[in-house]
């Protein structure tokens, strides 16, 4: 997507009310139908349609689902666990939750991966609701890339988020916007492993970059466990980037997909996990800044994943 210069009030017409009247409407269409309830044992099985893929026999048993957001983030995903030759196969599931996945064994876990046909919180919500309701998986992941806060990050960390935010969402009066944005934190059990296990694990970002086959930082890179705000369009512009710090000072990271699936899974009751690599830093640079790092940081962040899915299964 080509950067654009966007004013701050059009940024702020996508609230949080719209993507929750989404869901609410979403929900109540089709949820009474598919499942008994969302936190027990549902009916799924038994109510899919007859009409299978092409390139599957039955229906598929995912643990871990994962989505990205951008080809660049697909292209990461597959060189981090090794699926270049993988083949997508349709879902058709009760002939509406229609998307492509390719389906692969890691550490004993079966996942699907998912990309966006675009990108942005409506479809991050749109894609992560049919797939949660499709598969029914343990866990919901994302990995790909985001801008940073220049003066907490450098070009190549790894972002967990602790918890997500919609920095538009608020109430726009005539002379000025008043932020109201809820925050979404990741799940207790799976931020005591990310505490306890990941962060300050420098053999972990080691075994990341000596795998990666192409320019690297040149730099030592670190994985944080704090706040990513999404919004709805791309920044490239420091402003901006000083008034979403104002709602959280202890954010590093800015996307446009993580809070959808954050608040996506919440409600179907399925625990997730976000993590982004940074490729600028939203500054008035950032087709300079990407250049050289945003195929680094798209495999980076799913390399992570790679690395500690198995060890992140006993928290799910």
């Amino acid at each position: 997507m080509d950067n654009q210069q966007i004013s701050q009030s059009h940024l702020y017409k996508t609230t949080e009310a719209d993507f929750v009247n989404f869901f609410q409407d979403f929900l109540q269409r089709y949820s009474s139908e598919n499942t008994s309830s969302f936190g027990g044992t549902s009916d799924f099985s038994k109510k899919k349609s007859s009409k299978k893929s092409d390139n599957a026999s039955s229906d598929p048993k995912i643990d871990v689902v994962i989505i990205v957001a951008v080809p660049n983030e697909k292209d990461g995903a597959y060189n981090a666990f090794n699926l270049s030759k993988a083949t997508p196969k349709k879902l058709d599931f009760l002939d509406r939750y229609r998307f492509d996945y390719v389906q692969f064994n890691h550490d004993g876990l079966n996942i699907a991966l998912l990309i966006q046909p675009s990108m942005g919180m409506t479809q991050s919500a749109s894609l992560t609701s049919r797939a949660i309701l499709a598969f029914q998986p343990k866990l919901v992941a994302m990995v790909g890339i985001c801008a940073g806060r220049k003066e907490k990050v450098s070009l190549g960390d790894i972002v967990i988020a602790s918890d997500v935010f919609d920095y538009t969402a608020g109430k726009q009066y005539v002379d000025r916007f008043g932020p109201r944005p809820k925050s979404y934190p990741i799940d207790d059990t799976l931020a005591s492993y990310i505490v306890g296990s990941i962060i300050d694990k420098h053999e972990l970002v080691g075994k990341i970059v000596d795998a990666y086959q192409g320019d690297k930082p040149s730099h030592q890179i670190s994985i944080h466990f704090k706040p990513i705000a999404s919004g709805t369009a791309v920044i490239d512009d420091p402003k901006i980037v000083q008034d979403i710090i104002k709602n959280q000072d202890d954010l590093v990271g800015i996307d446009m997909e993580a809070y959808a699936l954050a608040v996506s899974s919440n409600i179907l009751r399925t625990k997730w996990i976000i993590i982004k690599s940074v490729q600028d830093f939203a500054d008035g640079e950032k087709s300079t800044t990407e250049t050289g790092i945003r195929s680094f940081a798209a495999y980076s962040s799913a390399k992570l994943l790679a690395l500690i899915l198995k060890d992140l299964s006993n928290y799910f």
